[in-house]
């Protein structure tokens, strides 16, 4: 899924050549990860994500009028912020709703040596997985990625791939796993 922003003041590539239009893809698990490793601001990091999703050099982001800019990195912050359901509309809400554990992805990823996959499906994950998950060595997202790999049965490095709305989809739905008692999960949630 890409989305093509309009640009309000056009843009001469490196090459020299207009660019009026700019299309962004999604952003990556793998790309935000890098962006917060490699950045030491906020700001630097913001950067490097519109980057990634739109190809640009950083001589030609930096020709980007303030604008068009503000319209790339907003759309960045929803990926990262909002779930699958929130960039594919009703029907894709209604089938989250009825199937939360087993979302469809809103980009396929390649997993577990090449094969395409669309949809992953969730464990409940038990008790053991979680202390197994609490001593994992590593920063958080490294424990996340332990958690989310051990309940899908795809490996960490290929979930690095997943673009983020559908890795937000995921935590949200392990976070209801692990949070909630089980009398939300036989209301139908």
């Amino acid at each position: 899924m890409k989305q093509a922003f309009k640009l309000y003041k056009p843009l001469v590539s490196d090459e020299g050549t207009p660019i009026t239009t700019l299309t962004a893809a999604l952003l990556t698990l793998g790309q935000n990860n890098q962006a917060d490793t490699k950045a030491t601001d906020d700001l630097t990091a913001s950067d490097l994500r519109v980057m990634a999703v739109t190809g640009l050099s950083e001589d030609e982001l930096n020709r980007l009028a303030a604008p068009d800019f503000n319209s790339l990195a907003s759309y960045v912050e929803k990926q990262r912020t909002q779930p699958t359901a929130a960039f594919l509309g009703n029907k894709q809400n209604n089938q989250n709703n009825q199937n939360a554990d087993s979302p469809t992805l809103i980009q396929p990823i390649s997993a577990n040596g090449g094969e395409q996959v669309n949809s992953l499906t969730l464990k409940v994950p038990t008790v053991k997985m979680i202390r197994m998950r609490d001593k994992v060595e590593g920063d958080l997202m490294t424990r996340a990625l332990w958690l989310t790999a051990a309940c899908t049965d795809v490996g960490p490095d290929d979930l690095l791939s997943l673009a983020m709305p559908d890795w937000i989809q995921l935590q949200m739905r392990l976070g209801d796993f692990l949070q909630q008692p089980a009398a939300y999960f036989r209301s139908g949630t």
